[in-house]
């Protein structure tokens, strides 16, 4: 018995649901992929991946799940390192550290955080020097979500 509904779904299921899946999971799969790039030393294509999470995350998961969002920063912080945009990779831990969730709310994909912010935070010291590297933390420190996205 379809009831009064039938048929009325398919303008709301083409909205939110564009591709085969819906935005918010293409974003976190693509926010792995630029992680698990990271670990394999292809940061271009990290670089690439953690672009397009931000692009599907930023509208829908700032309302349910603003974290996927911020926990791509760590990511492209780290790409960033590795391709000679350091300023904006110590901006992006600087917000990074200012806006990840401690503890856990659900999905985390990164098993390894603190190495993988460690390990960051080495390079972009080594090639921005100690100062540099604090004034453009700092400044990503000061960045609310949505602009720190930008630098993605």
């Amino acid at each position: 018995m379809p009831g009064q509904w039938a048929g009325d779904c398919g303008l709301p299921r083409a909205r939110n649901h564009a591709g085969a899946a819906p935005a918010l999971f293409v974003g976190i799969l693509a926010g792995l992929r630029g992680w698990l790039d990271c670990r394999d030393g292809e940061f271009e294509r990290a670089a690439g991946h953690v672009k397009d999470a931000v692009r599907h995350l930023e509208t829908f998961a700032h309302l349910v799940a603003p974290w996927l969002v911020v926990d791509q920063f760590l990511t492209a912080a780290r790409a960033k390192a590795r391709l000679g945009a350091c300023a904006d990779g110590a901006r992006l831990l600087g917000a990074y550290d200012r806006h990840a969730v401690s503890g856990s709310f659900g999905f985390r994909p990164f098993p390894d955080p603190a190495e993988l912010r460690a390990v960051t935070e080495a390079e972009l010291r080594a090639a921005l020097g100690t100062a540099e590297y604090e004034r453009a933390y700092a400044q990503g420190g000061g960045l609310p979500v949505r602009e720190a996205a930008a630098l993605v």
